[in-house]
Parts: structure tokens; C-alpha cells; sequence
């Protein structure tokens, strides 16, 4: 409970502040969808293929980027495949390429993922999986920006596990490779 309360105190203060600094900047909007390779740790297991697709917003400053998205992802590992819908906020320094054209963003964050499905070759493991899971985003964008506010870019990021997939000490280890499209407003 202390956690999701000082989420909710970190989502307020960002935003808040991602506002302030974006008074004169259009906020951003888009589409991502990718795939995901994960595992699971502790016991290990074999890495497993699975989607993700997406929406954003974001609140762009004069060379930062804070995004919320709302995802579908599947994570799993072996011949466990579990589907969430986790919602990211990511914070990130943007820099620019000389033409101004080009974009990098290095960000960092924090997620929340809520089980929504669950297919497991073992018995009794889909019921002793968790509802939500906690994790820590960490990425690399890369991007083209077009003065009609358009931009289009590819993204990795691994999310570093804050919570037990299963009560037992099992958490996920996941990677995303996804494209993004989007527009600023």
C-alpha cells in the first residue's frame, strides 16, 4: 500500500512539474507495438517470444520527455505465457541531432502491470501467479521528428523486476523492441 501511495505522489509531482516546463511545447501522442523476449529468474527458465502494442502521451520540455503509455504486453518464460496491461511512466533527456531532425532519448521510470491472462504448461501455476507486478523501465529511443510534428522511432528498453511474479521470489527479466509513431498536438 505505501508503494502505490508514493506512486501516485511521484505520478502527481512529474507531471506537475513535466507541465510547467512544457507551458510553450504541444504535448505528444502516438502508437507503439514491438515484441518482447522474457524469462523468468529465480527459478531460471528458458526466454520466451510474445507482443506488445500500445498508446502514449507525453509532455515534452525544452530537452526532456515524460511519457505515460497503457500496454499489452506478454511476458512469461518457457511455456508460460502471461498477457498484462501495464501502464509505464518513463522520464527521459532528449537530445537533438544537428539538422534538429533526429532525436535520442535515454529515460527511466516505473510501471505497473495488471494480469489479464495466463497459459502455462504447468499445473496450478497460472493460479499462483500475481495480479500486479512492479517494475522499472529503462530504454533507448531513437527517432526522426518532422516539422509537421510527426515523428517516427524505434525503441529497446529492459524492465528490471520490483515485484515476485509468484510468491516464491520468481520475477520477470523483460526486453521490448518496439516502433513508435507519433504526433505532437
Amino acid at each position: 500500500m505505501r508503494v502505490a501511495r508514493g506512486l501516485v505522489v511521484v505520478v502527481v509531482l512529474s507531471l506537475a512539474a513535466s507541465a510547467a516546463g512544457a507551458q510553450t511545447r504541444r504535448p505528444v501522442v502516438g502508437l507503439v507495438g514491438g515484441a518482447t523476449l522474457s524469462d523468468f529468474q529465480n527459478p531460471d527458465s528458458e526466454s520466451r517470444w510474445g507482443g506488445t502494442a500500445g498508446l502514449f502521451v507525453g509532455a515534452p520540455s525544452y530537452r526532456t520527455l515524460s511519457l505515460l503509455e497503457v500496454n499489452w504486453i506478454q511476458k512469461g518464460g518457457g511455456d508460460t505465457r502471461i498477457d498484462y496491461i501495464e501502464i509505464p511512466l518513463t522520464f527521459g533527456a532528449v537530445a537533438r541531432g544537428r539538422g534538429g531532425e533526429s532525436r535520442v532519448r535515454f529515460y527511466g521510470g516505473i510501471s505497473v502491470a495488471f494480469k489479464i491472462a495466463c497459459d502455462s504448461g504447468t499445473t496450478g501455476l497460472c493460479d499462483a501467479v500475481n495480479g500486479t507486478e512492479w517494475g522499472a523501465p529503462l530504454g533507448l529511443m531513437l527517432g526522426r521528428y518532422k516539422a509537421n510534428g510527426s515523428f517516427m522511432g524505434v525503441d529497446a528498453r529492459y524492465s528490471f523486476g520490483l515485484s515476485d511474479v509468484v510468491d516464491i521470489g520468481t520475477y520477470h527479466q523483460t526486453w521490448q523492441f518496439r516502433l513508435i509513431l507519433g504526433r505532437a498536438r
